[in-house]
């Protein structure tokens, strides 16, 4: 994998990030211009991989990585594990594609500033999940640096996009899961199927500001493709939100769902 990201990485200098911020760039048609974009985005991330990888193999050479043994008697070495390639790629929302990537960070962002944020009676009591994602991804941002981008990217796209997240899983939950809480197949495949592409198309417009960093450079960024994801996303959230229940009413609750609330 160390070697892939070597090779994605000499690519990068190729089809780099920052030519999508140019004047020629423009000049392009839009079909060229989202094709290249998410290349050019999906190749920025080699760097990320071929980092960690090696970081991964050096704390297994050093034993920091030993994690017992599994039921075969084999050793584990996933004690430190920065990124979990094949399921983030394959995460079916935007919970997983935080889950599986920088996972030890997660983990820390999760335990010591969300739940705390979400326990609190200050914030979590009044405002609830919203309150402890935002203090969250501001605490990752800040991590990060003090780039604009890195801002556009954790308080402006993540949080829209886990918004609607939540809003197509009430939306949809009484189509993939029956009355008595069991998965409804092939439902529960097609849904599954079609947020996994949505999480990766999602991630990838929305990471561009992350890799070019500055106020200019990530408004040209999304603007090269005329804000597609945010004009796509923000009008899913205003249609669920809004205009869907007073067309359809309400989604059925399920049995489960009805014993949390009282």
């Amino acid at each position: 994998m160390a070697v892939a990201g070597y090779i994605c990485f000499q690519l990068s200098k190729v089809i780099s990030a920052v030519y999508i911020t140019t004047d020629e760039f423009l000049t392009h048609s839009l079909g060229y211009r989202i094709v290249y974009y998410y290349i050019a985005c999906e190749l920025a991330f080699s760097k990320y991989y071929l980092a960690w990888y090696l970081g991964e193999g050096a704390c297994a050479y050093v034993g920091l990585s030993y994690n017992g043994k599994d039921k075969d008697g084999k050793p584990r070495w996933d004690r430190i594990q920065m990124v979990d390639i094949l399921r983030w790629k394959l995460a079916r929302n935007t919970r997983e594609l935080v889950a599986y990537w920088n996972m030890m960070i997660a983990k820390w962002l999760k335990f010591h500033i969300h739940f705390r944020v979400l326990h609190s009676k200050m914030f979590g009591v009044v405002f609830g999940h919203t309150a402890a994602r935002a203090v969250t991804f501001a605490a990752s941002a800040f991590w990060h640096g003090l780039y604009p981008g890195y801002y556009f990217f954790f308080l402006g796209s993540s949080l829209l996009w886990l918004e609607c997240d939540d809003l197509l899983m009430y939306k949809f939950k009484p189509w993939i899961v029956d009355e008595k809480g069991q998965f409804k197949y092939p439902h529960t495949t097609i849904y599954r199927t079609l947020g996994t592409i949505f999480s990766y198309l999602s991630l990838m417009y929305n990471v561009m500001s992350f890799h070019l960093l500055s106020y200019d450079r990530a408004v040209r960024g999304y603007a090269s493709i005329n804000y597609l994801g945010h004009i796509i996303v923000i009008s899913l959230i205003a249609y669920l939100k809004f205009i869907d229940p007073l067309i359809f009413g309400k989604p059925r609750k399920l049995p489960r769902d009805i014993e949390r609330e009282k």
